[in-house]
């Protein structure tokens, strides 16, 4: 809840996609936000590029996220499992 980190905090970091994507103090963040999800949040433009909307996007980043770990996990040698 923004409006609660507003008033109790005076450090904010702004989370996109599991990543910390800005951070500062209370004022340098609500006063100039940076970071294109941070005005999101803020009630300013979307963090989409143009013609993507955010639900688009966070599909890309799992499918992605989703790529890498298969890709890691067929690397390693698989247990073996033993009968019974």
């Amino acid at each position: 809840d923004l409006g609660v980190a507003e008033f109790l905090c005076d450090r904010v970091a702004v989370m996109y996609l599991g990543e910390i994507v800005e951070v500062g103090s209370r004022d340098e963040v609500f006063g100039d936000p940076r970071h294109p999800y941070t005005r999101y949040l803020l009630g300013g433009s979307t963090p989409s590029g143009p013609g993507r909307t955010m639900l688009e996007e966070t599909f890309d980043h799992a499918r992605r996220a989703a790529q890498r770990h298969l890709a890691a996990t067929r690397m390693q040698p698989q247990p073996q499992m033993s009968p019974g």
